[in-house]
């Protein structure tokens, strides 16, 4: 494994233990268990990549080939998998219409950001 890989691994175990010992410290997250979902194809890195028309930050780019998605991974949520942030995805409409109401009100630099 790369090294890029291995220190995004070690940093996901490090969130997934912290939220452990807040699921065990505060009853608002008493049932929270993080869920990796399996790896993206390269196939499909590449497909969003495309969609986006950039290349993703390597960091990214080895969470995905690591897990495509994972749920409860953050307080409160969930890393998204590509297949609902790319368009005909089940947040894609959300994260357009986000991105939308946030250029309208002056912030158009979340016109060209990735939403995981």
């Amino acid at each position: 494994m790369n090294g890029t890989r291995e220190r995004v691994k070690n940093v996901v175990q490090r969130l997934v233990d912290h939220i452990a010992l807040v699921s065990a410290c505060d009853e608002t997250y008493r049932n929270l268990r993080p869920a990796a979902l399996p790896p993206a194809s390269e196939e499909e890195i590449r497909n969003y990549e495309r969609d986006l028309g950039l290349t993703l930050p390597k960091t990214y780019r080895a969470f995905l080939e690591l897990h495509n998605g994972y749920r409860g991974l953050t307080i409160p949520g969930n890393v998204l998998s590509l297949q609902s942030v790319r368009p005909g995805g089940d947040v894609y409409p959300k994260i357009k219409e986000w991105k939308t109401e946030t250029a309208r009100y002056g912030s158009a630099e979340v016109l060209d950001g990735i939403v995981i």
